[in-house]
């Protein structure tokens, strides 16, 4: 998982050669650690959900109500979550 999260961010070419189920699945695991690390400061702002939405959008290409939706649990679980180590599975 690291190895792919490591090539996604040296390139910015979607992520188009695997199943949508499967771009989902990889779209959530880093759409929640990036909301872990926007959240570090006690908050996430609008421009920081703006950049994080567009970064998922393009990369994963998705479309704007599947981001939303994979952003707001991604909110909810980390207000819930106890520590960062089970995203690393």
């Amino acid at each position: 998982m690291f190895g792919f999260l490591k090539e996604l961010v040296k390139t910015d070419k979607p992520v188009t050669d695997v199943a949508p189920s499967e771009r989902t699945e990889l779209a959530k695991a880093m759409i929640d650690l990036l909301v872990e690390a926007a959240n570090t400061d006690g908050g996430i702002d609008e421009d920081e959900r703006h950049i994080i939405a567009h970064i998922i959008a393009e990369h994963f290409a998705l479309d704007e109500e599947e981001v939303n939706h994979l952003f707001d649990e991604a909110v909810i679980a980390a207000k819930t979550r106890v520590d960062i180590h089970s995203l690393t599975r």
